[in-house]
């Protein structure tokens, strides 16, 4: 197994070739997971998919009236809530450069206020789920500020709501820096569609047993109606609960470990440190990652090392050969 590394300018067929290889992994039997910020590949996809395969197939439509639910803040543990809380983080870093519109006050809030909406465990909630929903309201809401506050131990999250809860000056600070933390989900909350998806208490699916049982899981994101934030955010989130899924085989015999695909088609989406991790981690647990994009003008091509293999399409000269000759080395043809 290795990772691959395909590069080209839009109409050079990129697509066409990343659809013939996620067939051809489809009628091996394979799982795998397609990250298509357009939709048209995975339309191409599931027109094609034998029969005997049907059952295997997991649509994921951002524009659908009634699309499956994504819950972003739903965990198994508390290594796994702190690394959806960084890529989350790194998302936002992404979307909005935070070190021009965040600074430290944004990131303590951020993550301080994530960790005590998800909870640590250590107390019964009377089955309370959080959504990205409810982040607005820990800052609109002190009953449940403080209701959330006595069900987590964790001294860091206790700390920071008592600075920010200073009786001279607490409820004023809070309304002055909700705005500016909690504009950051403000898609998420008001459009409908987005709502239907992360608003849910319970994600439709599971991503262990999309890794486990094979299944052909396809995304369809619909960047040209949400636009680059919610692509970004979502494919993130997305490449990361696959890594979570991969790195949890950890604890099964490598034999045991199924062979698993992710494609994700204009790979730029995700951020920099998510790649270069998961690059990293991801094929000792079987996992093979299909990075495709139109530009390698991008920072986190700092990573493209562990990328074993590479397929360049036509693009700017200027734009690969300069930076990435070595990589498509013996020899590359014009």
């Amino acid at each position: 197994m290795r990772h691959m590394f395909v590069v080209g300018a839009t109409g050079t067929g990129k697509s066409v070739f990343l659809a013939n290889m996620i067939l051809q992994d489809i009628a091996k039997g394979h799982g795998l997971c397609v990250i298509d910020p357009h939709g048209d590949m995975v339309e191409s996809i599931l027109t094609r998919i034998p029969e005997r395969r049907a059952e295997d197939v997991i649509v994921m439509d951002v524009l659908d009236e009634w699309p499956v639910s994504f819950n972003l803040l739903q965990w198994d543990s508390i290594e796994q809530r702190d690394m959806i809380i960084d890529e989350m983080y790194h998302a936002m870093d992404l979307m909005y450069d935070m070190k021009e519109t965040g600074g430290p006050i944004f990131e303590n809030h951020f993550r301080n206020m994530l960790k005590l909406l998800c909870g640590d465990g250590s107390k019964q909630r009377s089955g309370f789920s959080p959504t990205v929903l409810d982040f607005e309201r820990c800052y609109q809401d002190s009953d449940l500020r403080k209701w959330l506050k006595e069900r987590t131990s964790e001294k860091e999250v206790i700390d920071f709501l008592q600075q920010i809860e200073k009786a001279d000056y607490g409820d004023i600070r809070i309304c002055n820096v909700s705005q500016y933390v909690t504009s950051k989900f403000g898609r998420f909350s008001s459009d409908t569609r987005l709502r239907r998806i992360f608003g849910q208490n319970k994600s439709s699916f599971s991503f262990d047993d999309i890794l486990s049982q094979g299944r052909i899981f396809l995304v369809k994101m619909g960047r040209g109606r949400w636009g680059t934030e919610v692509s970004r955010l979502l494919a993130s989130q997305l490449v990361a609960r696959f890594k979570i899924a991969a790195m949890k085989r950890g604890a099964i015999s490598e034999k045991d470990r199924k062979d698993f695909f992710l494609y994700v088609d204009e790979a730029g989406l995700i951020p920099p440190d998510s790649v270069g991790d998961l690059l990293s981690e991801a094929r000792k647990y079987r996992l093979g990652v299909v990075l495709s994009t139109q530009y390698t003008k991008r920072h986190w091509f700092s990573s493209i090392g562990n990328l074993a293999k590479g397929v360049q399409f036509f693009i700017l000269i200027t734009d690969s050969y300069i930076q990435y000759d070595w990589f498509f080395k013996p020899a590359i043809t014009y």
